[in-house]
């Protein structure tokens, strides 16, 4: 009796009793195989190779044992994401990709993204549900909340005091130089989420925010602070207007400090809108919300407390991608 495609599935169970974890890496190929074999068997080869074709992506995409790590989402870098799941230019098509809420862990990104398709597309099947943006594109999955950002560079001291763990960064005396970090903003955010944690300072001081470019720290920017306030800190050292900088946390040298910040447009060529709240306790907290006053995109940041940070742990989040 000819084997039917059953008797191939049946491969994908775990055997019962095993205490082996399932392997992705394991059905590496198995479509494959299992295509090739349906189509040499007399009797059952009619359209079931065809069907098998159309199952397969949403069986097991991109199974692999390169991105087996990763899952069901399929892994890979841009060029490999288009070649994986085409590039439509059809209303219908791009109606039907959205539709099966195609995912792709971008490797030369750092994080998953997830494919709409445009609000006005031509075609049907289009519902409330179909994701959609102003214009069809591969943009961030925001089903966490906020991405962490892991494609950025970092400087300030000495390299071996600078620590990268993915997302996250750390950074040990980085003296008159501050603390550099480039490359974390794009496109493909307009808002952004910054998280600084300063374990150790050697002075007490304020610490400073300023926008970078392309490696360069724009100094002549000029910063316009809205509104301000303190709680057993100086208001002045916020800063009120015309400023080269702006002072985002008092810091001490028993407690360090901590901020938070939250950015709107960095990569925009117009102002850019800047949140923020940091202290060392609750009897030395500055919070405000400033104006960057930025004809052209910015694509990082320095932070700096006079070359007396000690220690600190930065981390940037992609918060919202836009329509």
């Amino acid at each position: 009796m000819a084997k039917t495609p059953t008797a191939y599935l049946a491969l994908m169970l775990p055997v019962p009793g095993s205490k082996e974890p399932f392997r992705v890496s394991d059905v590496n190929g198995w479509f494959t195989t299992l295509d090739t074999k349906i189509q040499s068997m007399d009797g059952v080869s009619t359209g079931l190779d065809t069907r098998l074709d159309t199952i397969e992506p949403y069986l097991l995409p991109g199974f692999t044992a390169a991105n087996a790590r990763y899952g069901l989402t399929p892994a890979g870098t841009t060029a490999q994401r288009n070649a994986y799941w085409g590039s439509p230019a059809a209303g219908q098509a791009r109606i039907d990709l959205a539709n099966r809420f195609a995912r792709w862990f971008n490797t030369d990104k750092g994080y998953v993204e997830q494919y709409f398709c445009a609000f006005d597309e031509t075609g049907t099947g289009k519902v409330a549900g179909t994701p959609q943006k102003k214009t069809a594109r591969w943009a961030p999955d925001m089903t966490a909340g906020r991405v962490p950002i892991s494609t950025f560079t970092v400087s300030g001291g000495t390299a071996a005091n600078i620590k990268k763990y993915g997302s996250s960064v750390e950074v040990v005396t980085p003296g008159s130089t501050g603390i550099n970090i480039d490359g974390c903003f794009t496109a493909d955010f307009d808002a952004y989420e910054i998280d600084i944690e300063l374990l150790n300072v050697a002075s007490a001081s304020d610490l400073t925010f300023q926008f970078r470019a392309g490696g360069t720290t724009n100094v002549g920017t000029v910063y316009q602070t809205e509104r301000g306030g303190a709680s057993g800190a100086s208001v002045t050292s916020i800063g009120v207007g015309g400023q080269t900088l702006i002072g985002i946390a008092s810091l001490s040298t028993t407690e360090g400090g901590f901020c938070r910040l939250s950015l709107t447009s960095p990569a925009q060529t117009e102002w850019k809108r800047i949140q923020f709240m940091g202290g060392n306790t609750l009897n030395a907290v500055l919070w405000g919300t400033a104006m960057a006053k930025i004809a052209t995109a910015v694509d990082g940041f320095r932070i700096d407390n006079g070359g007396a940070i000690t220690r600190a742990t930065i981390r940037v989040y992609g918060i919202s991608n836009g329509l």
